[in-house]
């Protein structure tokens, strides 16, 4: 049987429209994952957070009192890694950023919370680059 790899680092984000639960997972994610040594990153605005490498490091400290508090600490948008917007009112493919920065920052998985176009976005990005998405 194959030794598994210890997690060090996992980043979070949060995708699309706000909804009720997702500072919830948020904590949950942090009060499960700081015990056991691992490094939280959470990207802000969603994907956006992830391209622009813009993040927080989360911990208890930071999530206690999360659990009954609507909405997302690390806010959220509905830009797409494939169709990132540019200043000009168009779009750019900025996957290799996303990878980048998510590998700069030695990341061993990367939590996704959203609905269904944030599960597209994070397959698509998963298949593109082989990073674990969760």
């Amino acid at each position: 049987m194959a030794k598994q790899k210890r997690i060090r680092a996992v980043g979070i984000l949060t995708s699309g429209g706000d909804c009720p639960g997702l500072n919830a997972v948020i904590r949950a994610v942090t009060k499960t994952l700081e015990p056991e040594g691992v490094e939280i990153f959470g990207f802000l605005e969603g994907f956006t957070g992830l391209v622009e490498n813009r993040y927080v490091k989360l911990n208890d400290r930071q999530t206690s009192g999360l659990l009954t508090v609507g909405g997302t600490i690390l806010r959220t948008s509905r830009n797409k890694p494939h169709k990132m917007p540019t200043a000009d009112g168009g779009f750019r493919d900025m996957t290799g950023a996303a990878v980048e920065n998510y590998r700069r920052l030695n990341l061993d998985a990367l939590i996704c919370l959203g609905g269904g176009g944030t599960q597209k976005n994070a397959y698509r990005l998963s298949q593109q680059s082989e990073i674990n998405v969760i």
